[in-house]
């Protein structure tokens, strides 16, 4: 996969300054840094993830944001949480 994402990447004209490969509705949060991008996988919105409380991954619903500066990526990370 990494290979694919660094040739799709290599289409581009203008200079990529930061590469981040973001996955979404999973058990938690994670974040990885690969070598040549970034993973960043979300959470889902859903909620009563039994599976993901029996592990203890921290899967309260939230919603992220993400704040990208175009020199430093990712400045800063937003959670909204959701009581339901």
């Amino acid at each position: 996969m990494q290979k694919l994402l660094l040739e799709k990447i290599g289409e581009f004209k203008q200079p990529i300054k930061h590469r981040y490969f973001l996955m979404g509705d999973r058990h938690s949060y994670n974040q990885k840094e690969m070598s040549s991008f970034e993973f960043i996988q979300l959470p889902t919105l859903v909620g009563g993830d039994e599976y993901a409380d029996a592990l203890g991954l921290s899967s309260r619903q939230r919603q992220m944001a993400f704040i990208l500066d175009a020199e430093k990526g990712v400045t800063q990370m937003l959670n909204f949480y959701f009581d339901c």
